[in-house]
């Protein structure tokens, strides 16, 4: 089977490339395993089972690199981690001694999001791809890492108390009534939050894709005009189009004219019809109001009021808006 120009070009850029992402991540764990791990995808697999959930060829490759990358670092954060030495020991045994290979393949579940790790009788492990894309692959870095973990019962690291040496006593600090205080504080500490990653750029997807993913902001200004921005392109439609159904004529004029110009605004960093921005401006002596929108933005929308002042209001929806 012959592969799409844009995955032949996702594969030059993304994946053989010695400057890409993945090359660098597997020469962490080269220099730390000792060798560099195997993984050859069989492309035509991949895209026939990827094509159809991704939508445009052109992000399978990146989107499947990406994956490999965060798990590939998850690899080369838990070979180094001190505190897991037996599961890098046990890796090396399950080796025997040659490469380390990782197959690849896609989930049969169409409503799959996370990949999934498991050693196979091959020698080798197994990472199974989500269809659903990824917005952020380098997220997954430490599913990857409870994933790998997951694979051997390997025991927990050592505590503080495996460290003594015989012939030492420990000494303990007895808690008495005299010292609630401290007690409490000790009870109430809370464990840092675990860091994030700043998406690809390869794998991010485009602005058009984005703004149509929950959560939803929308932002209307009351002044001579209103003014609505809004990250949903299909809310500001429907509102453009409510208005202009049933807004009144200008019977003065000879043409009868609309007494308002509703405008919708193209986003300029989207491709295709994508609206981020509608204007309402009365024409004549017409007066613009704002009671009609905010009437459609929370009750025919479903938008929640996050703030407002006298003339601007914020909404957000964090549930998903079907058509």
């Amino acid at each position: 089977m012959s592969l799409p120009l844009k995955v032949r070009m996702g594969i030059r850029d993304e994946w053989d490339s010695p400057n890409c992402e993945l090359r660098t991540a597997l020469g962490n764990v080269a220099g730390t395993l000792g060798t560099v791990p195997e993984i050859k995808p069989d492309w035509s697999v991949l895209v026939a089972a990827l094509e159809g959930p991704y939508g445009d060829v052109g992000r399978i490759v990146p989107g499947v690199a990406g994956l490999v990358t965060a798990w590939v670092h998850a690899l080369a954060d838990l070979i180094a981690d001190k505190e897991h030495e037996a599961w890098a020991e046990t890796l090396l045994e399950k080796m025997h001694g040659s490469d380390l290979k990782v197959l690849l393949n896609v989930s049969p579940d169409p409503n799959s999001t996370d990949p999934v790790t498991k050693w196979t009788e091959q020698h080798a492990f197994e990472l199974t791809l989500p269809q659903k894309e990824s917005a952020n692959p380098r997220a997954t870095r430490p599913l990857n890492k409870a994933a790998l973990l997951a694979v051997w019962d390997v025991g927990q690291p050592a505590s503080a108390e495996d460290d003594d040496e015989p012939g030492w006593a420990r000494v303990t600090t007895e808690v008495t009534e005299d010292a609630p205080a401290a007690t409490a504080r000790s009870s109430t500490a809370v464990a840092p939050a675990a860091p994030g990653y700043i998406p690809s750029l390869a794998t991010f997807p485009r602005p058009e894709q984005l703004l149509q993913r929950a959560p939803y902001h929308l932002i209307v200004s009351w002044g001579s005009t209103i003014e609505i921005q809004g990250t949903h392109s299909p809310s500001l439609e429907f509102i453009a189009a409510y208005l202009k159904k049933w807004c009144r004529s200008d019977h003065v004029q000879y043409n009868a004219p609309p007494v308002f110009t509703i405008k919708l605004h193209e986003n300029q960093f989207a491709l295709g019809s994508v609206y981020d921005r509608l204007t309402i401006a009365p024409e004549r002596h017409a007066t613009v109001t704002i009671p009609i929108v905010l009437a459609l933005v929370e009750n025919a929308l479903g938008y929640t009021p996050v703030s407002s002042d006298v003339r601007l209001w914020h909404y957000r929806r964090d549930a998903e808006l079907k058509a």
